[in-house]
């Protein structure tokens, strides 16, 4: 995500949801200074102050994936302007950062292999899961069975 802006303070709320970790990064232009830090979002505000006036700032967020599912979900940025009337001294027109440019992604329509992402096959995947019924099944069988003989055998001492 990017977003470019002319402010003195940048305020970020995450929802209350958000539990992902992100990298954020702010560039001023054109003196090109930057500070990136890495930031879980789960906090309730993520707040950037003493941001020059008279250079254009760009935030960019980078959603970093882990081992759990996480989310980000961003609630509201507020931007603290020195003047707030002209929309245009600090939020120019939409348009990504020159160095960023969209991922591309590319699909084929029939697919080479019919393997998960671990590279286990479907096969092999409903070859353990009938597996395991099975064996579950066959284990009752005896439980049962052995129940139903101890059941008997002490019916026939009480005589």
């Amino acid at each position: 995500m990017f977003l470019t802006f002319r402010a003195s303070s940048l305020y970020l709320y995450p929802s209350p949801l958000s539990n992902a970790t992100v990298n954020f990064t702010l560039t001023a232009e054109p003196s090109d200074a930057s500070i990136t830090s890495m930031v879980n979002t789960s906090i309730s505000i993520i707040m950037a102050v003493g941001l020059p006036l008279t250079q254009m700032t760009t935030l960019g967020i980078t959603y970093i994936p882990g081992d759990l599912p996480t989310r980000f979900d961003v609630e509201s940025i507020v931007l603290v302007v020195a003047n707030a009337s002209e929309t245009a001294s600090y939020l120019p027109s939409l348009a990504l950062p020159s160095s960023s440019t969209p991922p591309l992604f590319t699909s084929s329509s029939s697919p080479t292999s019919s393997q998960t992402s671990s590279g286990v096959s479907e096969v092999t995947i409903l070859g353990a899961t009938l597996g395991s019924v099975l064996g579950g099944l066959v284990i009752l069988v005896i439980v049962l069975s052995v129940a139903l003989y101890r059941r008997r055998v002490k019916s026939r001492t009480v005589w």
